[in-house]
């Protein structure tokens, strides 16, 4: 995967999702970014990420938790009783537990 920014375009749901289920890192990172920033439905963001947290790959876990705090600031509200917890455990994972911490702050700071 590239460290290069690439602004976020606007994806269908469905392509996204296909984009996800691909195992094409690049692919799944760029849609999980693009619901992010341009799907309307909290919820459904975060009906996506919170599993992911859980993902086998160490980028898909982080960039959801990363995705879920671009949930917090966009919307201004996330279902803490959901999302929360979720990101505390994730927070003891090595690979990935700085960006939970960083996207509990987001919540925090946004909600």
């Amino acid at each position: 995967m590239s460290d290069r920014y690439e602004e976020p375009e606007p994806m269908a749901w469905d392509d996204a999702m296909a984009a996800i289920a691909s195992g094409d890192e690049v692919r799944a990172t760029k849609a999980l970014v693009s619901l992010a920033y341009f799907w309307k439905s909290r919820v459904d963001l975060e009906d996506l990420y919170v599993p992911l947290l859980s993902h086998c790959n160490s980028t898909i876990r982080g960039l959801a938790a990363t995705c879920l705090g671009h949930v917090a600031r966009i919307h201004g509200h996330i279902r803490k009783d959901v999302v929360v917890p979720a990101l505390k455990r994730l927070v003891a994972d090595p690979e990935v537990g700085g960006i939970a911490e960083d996207a509990l702050e987001d919540i925090r700071s946004f909600t």
